[in-house]
């Protein structure tokens, strides 16, 4: 149906001025889940504190989340598919190095890659009840809406829809009415700024940028 002035929109963002245009312009902030709770976090409060500067409501705020998800059964099942998730994240570099042979990305290691335990705890990985817990945290520090990326690095198919109708039967029903804790807002505030621009893979570009 027709939307006035226009359909919601959402800034897909990672700095300091990507949260202050969202804030200017009513535009709900879309961060990665790579930059880790507390740089999330960051974010949120540089959104927050924009609004307040700009004698906007802090009440009711929007702020979205993209997560490389996988929901198993078992943790032991969702970590089996951790190798598609990191071939996913170095094509993204090598791409964006332009590392490509006769038409294949070169998806390698790379010096500088997230260690196993902060990748583990940046993407969505796990049975029900751990992503559940998982989403519960960010939703604390003041995520309220969350996009799902779950096809990525060649997953097969099966794995794919066991992954989408498990969330949907355990994980969403459960998590579809939180909304973040009135504290958010005042945690945000007193958060410190984002420093520097970021890929989704959570990797730094500069010191500025959008």
């Amino acid at each position: 149906p027709y939307q006035k002035p226009h359909p919601p929109l959402w800034l897909a963002g990672s700095s300091e001025g990507s949260m202050k245009l969202a804030a200017a312009k009513d535009i709900t902030p879309l961060t990665s889940s790579m930059m880790g709770m507390e740089g999330v976090a960051s974010q949120f409060g540089s959104y927050v504190r924009a609004r307040n500067d700009l004698g906007k409501s802090v009440e009711d705020l929007q702020m979205s989340l993209q997560c490389m998800t996988h929901c198993a059964p078992t943790m032991e099942e969702a970590l089996n598919q951790l190798p598609y998730i990191r071939w996913q994240i170095r094509a993204q570099k090598a791409l964006t190095e332009r590392r490509v042979v006769n038409g294949k990305t070169q998806a390698e290691p790379y010096e500088g890659e997230m260690a196993q335990d902060i990748f583990l705890d940046r993407t969505y990985l796990g049975d029900p009840e751990s992503l559940i817990n998982k989403f519960k945290r960010a939703n604390d520090i003041g995520i309220t809406n969350i996009s799902l990326w779950m096809d990525w690095g060649g997953i097969k198919h099966e794995n794919l829809m066991g992954s989408i109708k498990l969330f949907g039967e355990e994980v969403l029903p459960v998590l579809k009415d939180l909304n973040p804790p009135e504290s958010s807002v005042a945690n945000a505030i007193a958060s410190a700024e984002v420093e520097g621009t970021f890929t989704v893979t959570g990797d730094r570009l500069s010191a500025d940028g959008g």
